[in-house]
């Protein structure tokens, strides 16, 4: 089972004695010792003496303390009474009391006669339903002839009168001792457990630091005793000699501290959240705690904040961490002095399964374990454990291994030392842009600051178009916006942005006085959440469309609203831009604006200018006609030797191109008549695609339409295709014909029959999960294939969500992502009945790169690769990760592209304004150079990345105002090779300003005609780029903000999927979001991502942590070569 998510514990072991032999043998060898306080209770109950304490306090106001005969004797008169009443084995005894002696007495007497012991909360009778319910799935479990309902006074008697259960003919079950407890139905009725009472005190007894009590011992008992928790506190004491101490019928932090005093108790036992009350009482009213050795939690998942102030607020040495269900699930930490010991960053460990147990984590609908490290769901196997529920089948109860296991809806994982880790429920997790984040997580997080603890902040999943879900938070009472600032910092700064939510909506809002609870006061969050669906429903209904105006600076801040992906109340126009965007969002903006308006100002003035302020005042100084560019005059027929820029007049060389281009499109029924336009590629594009490493990079992605229909939608793409014909094209790279520098786009113009082979009508497709899986596992492996055509659509209706979906499938040969985005534009105006604007064609700008490939701007880019990759075949062997031959993804990884995380930097941002060079795409690129490093273990790394290459045309001076290179109709990215020369006494701070002068020059020299590089170098540049892209790749990716933001940029669309499955290496995309850009996102695609979860969340983990390294303060004076002590364990891909 190495390497794998599956623990079992220690070989439990069983005891002949009964429940009833165990606490008899307690009585006659300590009879005289203290076994059960009760503060609240007089000392003279029942007329039995208690025990004097020799204290103040006491003997001002005695109260109940009973030795271990008097309870015996308690029992004894108890069992008696009810021999009075003809009561049989296993009748139930439902017993609604808090914590006191009754309690103890009844559960005892249940016991020794052989009844069901049922406790219930005297609080659920506030719901009679509930009530009704409890008593009728005891009852109606098998037939039999009578039923005991005790009540702890008079009141509640009277209460359970009122409620007037329904015939308590009731189930007559077998065997002695036992106990039913209810779960605490926080989605539904409470469902009745019958637990194993003599397995349930074997294991435990043996299992947790209860079972090593002594008779000196006194535990204090915060919990309520009609839960599993609370039965434990109680009993596993009990009948080990060890006394237990009740400070009130339920939980106040004062009277418990009080009793902590002044009985000298060694241990408490509460839930986490009683803990905040006590660390608040105690520092106001100054008990001493020092008697205590231990805390025992259970009952909830718990933060690192919680064990801080066990260690430093109350001065407790050890805890131990219980996580039990109802239903028989137990697991424990055992007793723990090192706290840090388990924490896991921010979660805290519930540690192993108790002895005679079995664990596994396994995929959501899976029963096999996955590989350590990996999020999944709970799988539970012991004797402890329940059958089944009481009168309800469970699908959560199954029959494998020969053993009975139960799935707990947990998300859990084990970590490499073998330890268990609850991160939230399933049921309770927001999936946002398929990162699962824990409802639990913040809650916790917020449960640490008194001044929101207060207000009983809950998460619930809000629906998003974009993200799917985002996280919505729920307060107790009215918060003006100082406290909602005050909750999202705290959240950011503590887990993230993407953990920060995105609404913070009152009980007042949502016309609630409470919250719907269960009897024993747990929040029904299905039901908060069906409120808050139906609250953000109609608002969103009610608000208007938009809120801006149709004046010049609200279109522009609409637009930059879009590219960012946050609300225009968020943007403030006055600060500097690069606070908010980076240069390919700047262009991204300038493009939309410029579309919008009609206005435009040149880049370099547009650049300048450091606010959207100053932006507005730009675009006011110039006309909206201004650099509106105009369609292109249609040439008739296909074209001619002059109309191709590499042939120079030669109709020898047409000849040659012509039969070249005919030979890649005959076997598709196309034609030279068929040719719009032929155009040649960049040596990247070449390289790539004569080795075949495009058709393994086809970008898949799915976009649902809104009330559109397939008809329409057919036209608009048509017509948004026809603007854009670079997508349909072929790639011809035929060295027979056209020797070996030259390779063409070859584009075709739109006829029926063209179009019909790259748009079909697939149908009806049922669900979005179905649409997602099609998207992640495209069915056809054809499609998009070199030589074309390139491009795919499908149209398809899904009755899930009433609306058409548009999936395309689309090879990066003719699509990158600043590009797709300019498409989707297209389609969305084509829907809104809006005309389209013409692009820069991208023949303009692929044949400026042919044509100005040997100009001096040209040479000096060919100069510069030439001298920085000098050494390059000195290094090309020390590749890392390698790439799988086909696209291979392991079962686990089926419907998962790319590994997503996030983490909070603020060190990048405190770096970037004392060194302004150093921006967090150098930091993130940096860390990526020593990350190979650290696996090569050579002396440099080698590595690519990709650039925009939108600023400018080609080889074109800045000083000429050529047509607007950031609107071209095509792919411009290209790709640099990155050759990072490890110096391990360079400091940190040395080594960080010569990465980010080196990425200046190979941004300012992207484009750069490859073959003339390698001329100089020697070898291949096809061999070269296609090995190096193939191994390992950075992309910086502005708009992964937006994304994850879960703004929405069109009017019909919205953008469900993009999916970019690839046999590479590795590819790392980074970016940043939040308001200040302070969290870093990276998602890593490729065959790392692809075959295993454990190897790409362990690279994820070793670059956030080398990044994080680096831009610590206390780093950037040290050698470089220390990065590796930030690693605190060997992990080897390959």
């Amino acid at each position: 089972m190495e390497g794998k998510s599956e623990l079992i514990g220690a070989p439990a072991t069983d005891s002949p004695q009964t429940i009833m032999d165990r606490f008899r043998d307690c009585v006659a060898r300590y009879p005289d010792n203290l076994a059960v306080v009760c503060t609240h209770q007089p000392a003279g109950l029942y007329g039995c003496q208690s025990v004097a304490l020799e204290d103040e306090v006491y003997k001002n106001s005695p109260y109940l303390r009973w030795t271990y005969r008097d309870l015996a004797r308690g029992v004894q008169r108890l069992v008696a009474a009810f021999g009075g009443k003809e009561i049989t084995r296993g009748t139930p005894l439902y017993m609604f009391s808090s914590n006191r002696v009754e309690y103890v007495m009844t559960t005892l007497a249940a016991y020794t006669l052989g009844l069901v012991h049922v406790p219930l909360n005297p609080t659920s009778l506030e719901n009679a339903a509930e009530v009704r319910h409890m008593i009728r799935t005891v009852v109606e479990f098998q037939t039999s002839s009578s039923a005991v309902i005790l009540a702890n006074d008079v009141g509640i008697a009277n209460a359970l009168d009122e409620i007037k259960p329904d015939d308590l003919t009731c189930a007559k079950i077998s065997g002695a001792e036992r106990s039913v407890l209810f779960t605490s139905g926080t989605t539904s009725l409470p469902k009745g457990c019958l637990i194993k009472v003599p397995a349930w005190v074997d294991t435990l007894n043996s299992s947790l630091s209860l079972g090593t009590l002594q008779p000196s011992d006194l535990v204090a008992v915060a919990v309520p005793n009609n839960h599993a928790f609370g039965w434990i506190c109680l009993m596993i004491p009990l009948l080990r000699g060890t006394a237990v101490a009740f400070a009130g019928p339920k939980f106040a932090p004062g009277a418990t501290l009080d009793a902590i005093q002044q009985e000298k108790c060694t241990h408490l036992t509460m839930v986490p959240t009683m803990l905040h009350s006590i660390v608040q009482v105690k520092s106001e009213y100054k008990q001493r705690t020092d008697s205590l050795r231990g805390f025992l939690f259970g009952g909830m998942t718990m933060s690192p904040a919680f064990l801080k102030m066990c260690q430093y607020d109350l001065g407790v040495p050890t805890i131990e961490n219980l996580f039990g269900m109802t239903e028989g699930v137990f697991s424990c930490t055992g007793i723990v002095s090192d706290m840090q010991g388990i924490v896991n960053e921010m979660d805290v460990s519930i540690g192993h399964p108790i002895h005679g147990s079995h664990v596994r984590i396994c995929a959501p609908g899976e029963r096999t374990p996955l590989p350590k490290g990996e999020l999944g769901q709970l799988h539970f196997s012991s004797s402890t454990m329940i059958d089944g529920y009481m009168g309800k089948d469970s699908d959560d109860f199954y029959e494998a291994d020969g053993k009975p296991w139960f799935i707990t809806g947990d998300q859990a994982f084990v970590d490499t030392s073998n330890r268990l880790y609850i991160t939230g429920r399933y049921k309770d997790l927001v999936v946002r842009g398929g990162e699962n984040l824990s409802a639990a997580k913040v809650e916790a997080t917020l449960g640490d600051v008194p001044e929101l603890r207060s207000l009983e902040p809950q998460i619930v999943a809000g629906k998003d178009p974009i993200a799917g879900e985002v996280p919505v938070l729920i307060v107790n009472e009215d918060v003006d916006q100082s406290v909602v600032k005050q909750i999202k910092d705290t959240i950011r700064e503590r887990l993230g942005v993407i953990y920060v939510p995105n609404e913070v909506i009152s009980l007042q809002a949502l016309q609630l006085q409470d919250y719907p609870r269960t009897t024993s006061g747990k929040i029904q969050k299905s039901q908060v959440a069906g409120v808050v669906h139906k609250y953000r429903d109609a608002k969103s209904k009610a608000m208007s469309e938009d809120s801006l105006g149709d004046d010049l600076k609200s279109k522009v801040i609409r637009e930059w609203s879009r590219v960012l992906g946050l609300e225009v109340n968020q943007i403030d126009i006055n600060i500097s831009i690069s606070k908010l965007a980076d240069s390919i969002l700047l262009l991204s903006a300038r493009d939309r604006i410029r579309k919008e308006t009609g206005r435009s100002v040149p880049l370099s003035e547009w650049t300048a200018v450091d606010s959207i302020a100053e932006q507005i005042q730009l675009l006011e100084n110039v006309s909206s006609s201004q650099n509106t560019l105009m369609a292109q005059p249609k040439r008739a027929g296909p074209p001619s030797v002059d109309d191709i820029v590499h042939l120079g007049g030669d109709s020898e060389e047409f000849d040659a191109t012509k039969a070249a281009v005919e030979s890649a499109i005959n076997s598709y029924g196309l034609s030279w008549e068929d040719v719009d336009d032929v155009m040649p590629t960049t040596d990247y594009t070449a390289a790539l695609c004569k080795s075949r490493c495009m058709d393994m990079c086809r970008i898949g992605s799915s976009t649902i339409v809104k009330d559109v229909d397939g008809t329409k939608l057919r036209n608009a793409l048509e017509a948004a295709l026809a603007i854009n014909p670079i997508l349909t094209s072929f790639f011809v790279g035929d060295e027979d014909r056209l020797g070996p520098d030259v390779s063409l786009h070859v584009t075709i113009g739109q006829t029926k029959s063209f179009l019909d082979r790259c748009i079909s009508d697939y149908g009806v497709i049922n669900t979005m999960d179905e649409v997602k899986s099609m998207v992640l596992n495209y069915p056809f492996r054809d499609h998009a294939l070199l030589p074309g055509p390139l491009f795919r659509a499908m149209i398809a209706f899904v009755p899930e969500i009433n609306s058409h979906v548009l999936i395309t499938y689309i090879s990066h040969t003719v699509i990158d992502k600043t590009y797709h985005g300019l498409f989707m534009e297209d389609i969305d105006r084509a829907l809104t009945n809006q005309p389209l604007r013409p692009h820069v064609p991208f023949k303009h700008w692929a044949d400026s790169y042919h044509t100005l490939r040997t100009s001096p701007m040209a040479n000096t880019a060919v100069r510069f690769h030439a001298n920085y990759l000098k050494d390059i075949h000195d290094h090309k062997h020390a590749l890392w990760p390698h790439p799988t031959k086909t696209i291979t993804v392991s079962p686990d990884r089926k419907d998962i592209d790319g590994h997503f995380t996030s983490f909070p930097a603020p060190s990048f941002l405190r770096l970037r304004d004392k060194h302004p060079g150093i921006t967090p795409p150098i930091i993130m690129k940096s860390a990526l150079a020593l990350l190979a490093i650290y696996h090569t273990n050579h002396t440099h790394a080698l590595f690519g990345n990709f650039e925009a290459a939108r600023k400018q045309y080609p080889f074109v001076p800045d000083s000429y105002n050529f047509s607007d290179a950031a609107d071209v109709g095509g792919p411009t990215f290209t790709g640099v090779l990155n050759l990072v020369d490890y110096q391990p006494e360079e400091t940190v701070l040395a080594y960080l300003q010569r990465m980010q002068h080196y990425q200046a020059k190979l941004t300012q020299h992207a484009s750069v005609p490859w073959n003339e590089v390698f001329r100089k170098l020697g070898g291949s540049a096809s061999e070269v780029l296609s090995a190096v892209t193939s191994s390992l790749n950075f992309n910086w990716m502005p708009g992964l903000g937006a994304m994850i933001r879960g703004g929405n940029p069109y009017e019909k669309l919205e953008l469900a999927q993009v999916s970019a499955r690839t046999n590479v290496g590795m590819v790392v995309n980074s970016g940043a979001i939040g308001d200040d850009g302070s969290q870093i996102v990276i998602l890593i695609q490729g065959a790392v991502s692809n075959r295993s979860t454990q190897w790409v969340t362990r690279v994820a983990e070793h670059l956030k942590k080398i990044a994080l390294w680096m831009a610590d303060e206390q780093s950037y004076d040290r050698p470089v070569g220390d990065f590796i002590e930030c690693l605190d364990y060997f992990c080897s891909l390959l």
